[in-house]
């Protein structure tokens, strides 16, 4: 999996981790909030229709009850001008109460005398037989017998019509009072039939007034609100009814009819959409008001705004991916960049760029982003220093085996030469008298081939020389290192000084080479101070020589670079010296790797005099005049 795939799949469920449970949460929590928010919309409203009902249903309750007080006072006061009447006119009460019985009728009441039977005749009476029951359940036959009825009288009601199964029901209310010196009862009566109509009427009124109602409620919903009977006749109602009352569910009804409120939430029988049922019962008058409405339109704002949401994660997602390819492709580029010039550093051939065969091997590090501000640019320009730095290395590497190789060849040379020197075994053969022997001990320590000695104020001789020692360059390369050691002797035998090595690394100008830091040329001042001039080789890759002062030739501080190439002169210089001549200061070295000048030096290794002035004590060496010293290795 690439970086950038990694990349586009964290930022992807980043989002995912966030955005999702968020929504989740919120579209949980509206949910809740827009059925709690509807239970409470549909208790407002039923409340709202319970208070007109019950308002609506006092007013009725109160007009029958004032109607029927009404009746009583006038059924009871014609009773009682009845009997006052009959009382006062004894010769003549047939007639007296016929007339009362003429004069009640108009007015829808009626009269009959109980004295051992009917004396009127009154064809409302005839219905009310002795041994039915009022609905209170008392027997009629005590009331009309006078002994159990108080003196102010007593009210009864009928229903002669309940006895007969279908018939419309037809109650009267009948006042009876006693006429104990007579022996009688005077009934005055009248039907109810007008003022349960005007019962019926008020609560057809009622229901008009609710439907009025109901078609000012601001009811938003594809559902509806209505009103039914007990017996499922629909009265009012809000919205398409497409329901009748049977069809909710028993179990709702039966818990609105105890509780007088109940709440189903889910899809009736467990078939089709999920509904929100809420029913109040209002047992006076046996009404059922029934509110439904869709869940899923409850739930459309929060559905809505939760998909509003998944649309801007949505876009936040691919705003994020975007910015992040865009992002990756910064990142990912450069990182291409740096594999693709591993790729070609690793197929360097250093040998070729080290010998300036192919100088723009290297060109491809110029492309490296290091002028990034990030870690990026940072790995980039550390890559690049680590590519100029191999190169270097290498190049020095080189160098180094070279100026070996061709040591090793003088050294072959010189053995050469001094067992030329030797007789020959043979010579001396057949010499009577003549003996010829010879000692020759091998060095078994190289230390340069150069060095210089000069007398120590104890009067000991010290020996200046080059160590070499083997370590690891800033490549990680195992290399010579060189350094400048002490040998204290008396001019046959010599011991290395403790202290070794005087001069290292650390000594050195910044950029010089310890890897060509060699032949030390010593001296002593006119004020007893020592000084040593050493080759070295400066940061561009060019010889110098450095002057370096001690008080007591075992204690050495860099003074200044007397003097250095620049990259015209050779690349490294060799076994140099310092001294005055004829008013001048002289600096003589050797090159390596010369470049001629016209007939000017010669192309390889030479020696050079640069002739200058010098400042007062360790003063600045000002070159006015460089020349070869000879004009080839024979000369």
């Amino acid at each position: 999996m690439s970086l950038r795939t990694k990349f586009f799949t964290l930022v992807v469920l980043s989002i995912a981790l966030a955005a999702v449970p968020l929504i989740w949460l919120t579209y949980s929590a509206l949910q809740r909030s827009s059925l709690a928010f509807e239970r409470e919309s549909f208790n407002s409203i039923l409340l709202l229709v319970e208070d007109n009902i019950e308002a609506s249903y006092l007013d009725l309750l109160t007009n029958e009850v004032s109607a029927t007080l009404r009746r009583k006072k006038q059924l009871r006061q014609m009773a009682l001008l009845a009997r006052a009447t009959w009382r006062e006119s004894a010769a003549q009460e047939e007639a007296v109460l016929q007339s009362w019985l003429g004069l009640l009728q108009p007015f829808g009441m009626h009269m009959e005398v109980y004295a051992g039977g009917l004396r009127l005749g009154d064809a409302f009476f005839r219905k009310i037989t002795p041994d039915m029951r009022d609905l209170k359940g008392q027997r009629i036959v005590s009331m009309l017998e006078g002994d159990g009825l108080p003196e102010e009288g007593a009210f009864a009601v009928f229903d002669p019509s309940r006895s007969v199964p279908g018939a419309k029901r037809d109650p009267a209310l009948v006042f009876f009072l006693p006429v104990r010196e007579r022996g009688a009862v005077i009934a005055v009566g009248s039907p109810l039939a007008d003022l349960s109509e005007e019962a019926r009427q008020s609560e057809r009124k009622i229901v008009r007034n609710l439907q009025e109602k109901f078609h000012s409620l601001d009811f938003r919903y594809s559902g509806f609100i209505a009103l039914f009977q007990g017996d499922g006749t629909l009265l009012a109602h809000k919205g398409a009814v497409d329901r009748k009352l049977d069809a909710l569910p028993a179990s709702l009804r039966d818990k609105a009819r105890q509780r007088r409120f109940a709440e189903f939430l889910g899809a009736p029988e467990g078939k089709g959409p999920e509904e929100l049922y809420r029913v109040a019962y209002f047992k006076a008058l046996d009404w059922y008001i029934v509110g439904v409405v869709p869940r899923s339109e409850i739930e459309a704002p929060a559905t809505a705004l939760v998909n509003r949401l998944a649309l801007v994660a949505l876009g936040s997602v691919l705003l994020s991916v975007i910015a992040t390819l865009l992002m990756t492709m910064r990142l990912t580029d450069p990182l291409k960049v740096l594999t693709n010039s591993a790729r070609r550093l690793a197929q360097t051939d250093f040998s070729r760029t080290s010998s300036g065969a192919s100088a723009d091997s290297l060109a491809f590090l110029a492309d490296l982003p290091t002028e990034r501000r990030d870690e990026v640019g940072l790995l980039a320009h550390a890559f690049s220093q680590m590519g100029k730095a191999l190169e270097e290395n290498v190049r020095r590497l080189m160098e180094t085996t070279a100026a070996k190789e061709r040591m090793e060849g003088e050294l072959n040379a010189a053995r050469d030469i001094q067992m030329g020197i030797l007789p020959s075994p043979d010579s001396l053969a057949g010499q009577p008298c003549a003996t010829a022997s010879c000692l020759l001990i091998p060095a078994k320590e190289v230390g340069g081939d150069l060095y210089d000695v000069f007398t120590a104020p104890d009067g000991r001789q010290v020996l200046m020389y080059t160590g070499v020692r083997r370590g690891h360059n800033a490549g990680g390369y195992l290399q010579d290192i060189q350094t400048q050691c002490l040998a204290i002797g008396d001019g046959v035998d010599y011991e290395k000084y403790p202290g070794n090595p005087v001069l290292d690394g650390k000594d050195l100008p910044e950029g010089g080479s310890a890897i060509d830091f060699r032949d030390p040329k010593l001296w002593r001042e006119e004020d007893g101070t020592y000084r040593a001039a050493i080759g070295n080789r400066a940061g561009d890759g060019s010889g110098a020589i450095l002057l370096y002062r001690s008080a007591d030739c075992f204690r050495w501080e860099l003074v200044r670079t007397l003097d250095r190439s620049r990259g015209r002169y050779g690349k490294m210089w060799e076994c140099p010296d310092f001294f005055p001549l004829d008013g001048k200061q002289v600096l003589i070295v050797s090159p390596q790797e010369m470049e001629p000048e016209g007939l000017e030096f010669h192309t390889g290794n030479g020696t050079v005099c640069l002739i200058g002035d010098c400042g007062p004590g360790d003063g600045d060496f000002v070159r006015q005049h460089v020349q070869a010293i000879d004009y080839g290795l024979d000369f």
